[in-house]
């Protein structure tokens, strides 16, 4: 006897052959859908396909959370999430990584209140593990460490453009739990020329210190004035030897007219820099900041016409000085070095090439530095004066590879960016 299914002639002798099941199992489609996780179209779409699909969806496009308001606390794209989270409860644990900031005027901070607060209550994100906060202003240190200390979870807090007031209450700051799992610490947000003499947030190293937010920090990048970078650099002794990549701030020292001693205290901050690296054995990555821009505004005032006032070398002749030291060697493990300049590439290469030069050749000269692969050359022109950089964009960033073009011939991978900046940022 024969059967006629689908159109074949089978023998009822002859097993039947199953339709295979057009189902593929979830894990496929979550690996199809992380392939795409950047696209928050698509992933919309794909969210409304089926109900399986929906969660994986949901976990990238609310994974990182964009909040901004203005200084009165109104903010649509919050007023939104709240929404959404009424809707969808859920999705607050999707929630891991958070960047909160108050649109103001260029360069103005607002003033962490009772309405920013509410705007952003760190309570409500069981899962946060990353936390970037811009543009506010502290009364004290204390209120930093409550938003650690309430996010138990939290492995990364960056801090942009926040100014933290001067003293602190009284009141010992409550112990951060066992569970904390502070891992990254960026600060920036104040040039040198604001930070010259002030101690604004010097405590608020000691203070987390104090409080236990450091317990497990392997990555610290301070990238503000020079009391705040100070501050920091004094527990290096203490945190040093866990980092596996430190970035920090210097300042070039060149004397301009009447500020004799803020040279010499630029100069000292260099040795103290150099100096404190010896507490950073297992260092991968080391990121400097050199800030030229304190020169650059007092050269405005005296020639306007002047594209490239001159540099100081003196960083660079101690850092090598340190990096050659026969015993203790240092940096024994350093991958990555980078250096981001806030000057013109003449400017440096005028003064610093014969400095840069000796540097690169201690670096890769008789295999001291047997894993270091990568070098970083950034630039970014500070566009004040009438006179524009001599030569092209590309031309300045081809004179810029020159300064350490040893590194490069040696093998090492050597990544070269410049841009203007026709307003230099607070940082």
């Amino acid at each position: 006897m024969c059967i006629k299914s689908q159109g074949l002639m089978l023998s009822a002798s002859q097993p039947r052959i199953p339709v295979p099941d057009s189902r593929l199992p979830l894990d496929v489609y979550r690996c199809l859908i992380d392939t795409f996780r950047e696209d928050q179209a698509l992933l919309c779409c794909c969210a409304l396909v089926c109900r399986s699909w929906a969660p994986w969806c949901q976990y990238h496009l609310f994974s990182h959370v964009y909040l901004s308001s203005d200084s009165q606390g109104n903010s649509g794209r919050r007023d939104q999430l709240a929404e959404i989270l009424h809707t969808s409860p859920h999705i607050i644990e999707y929630i891991q990584s958070v960047t909160f900031m108050i649109n103001t005027y260029y360069g103005v901070t607002t003033v962490w209140t009772d309405i920013s607060r509410g705007a952003f209550d760190c309570a409500r994100f069981p899962n946060l593990q990353s936390l970037t906060l811009r543009s506010f202003r502290f009364s004290c240190n204390t209120e930093i460490v409550d938003i650690i200390r309430e996010l138990p979870l939290l492995k990364r807090l960056s801090i942009d453009n926040v100014h933290v007031r001067d003293g602190d209450s009284n009141t010992p700051p409550t112990p951060v739990p066992p569970c904390h799992s502070l891992e990254v610490i960026r600060f920036t947000g104040i040039t040198s020329f604001q930070a010259l003499g002030n101690g604004q947030t010097a405590p608020l190293a000691t203070r987390l210190m104090e409080c236990g937010a450091l317990a497990s920090l392997t990555s610290l990048d301070i990238s503000t004035g020079m009391p705040i970078c100070r501050g920091w650099i004094s527990l290096l002794p203490d945190i040093g030897a866990r980092l596996s990549h430190c970035g920090l701030n210097v300042f070039d020292p060149t004397e301009v007219s009447n500020t004799q001693s803020v040279g010499e205290a630029f100069r000292e901050h260099h040795a103290v820099v150099c100096d404190a690296l010896r507490f950073c054995p297992s260092l991968h990555s080391l990121r400097i900041k050199y800030d030229g821009l304190y020169t650059f505004i007092h050269a405005l005032y005296r020639d306007r016409a002047d594209p490239a006032p001159r540099l100081s070398p003196f960083f660079f002749e101690t850092l090598a000085d340190t990096l050659s030291r026969p015993e203790p060697r240092l940096l024994q493990h350093l991958k990555r070095l980078s250096f981001s300049f806030l000057c013109s590439v003449e400017s440096l290469s005028a003064a610093c090439l014969p400095a840069c030069e000796r540097l690169g050749h201690v670096l890769v000269a008789d295999r001291r530095y047997p894993s270091f692969q990568h070098l970083d050359i950034d630039f970014e022109e500070p566009m004040y004066h009438v006179k524009p950089p001599r030569g092209t964009l590309q031309e300045r960033e081809a004179e810029a590879s020159r300064l350490f073009a040893v590194v490069q011939d040696a093998g090492v991978r050597v990544d070269t960016t410049v841009k203007e900046s026709s307003a230099v940022p607070l940082r």
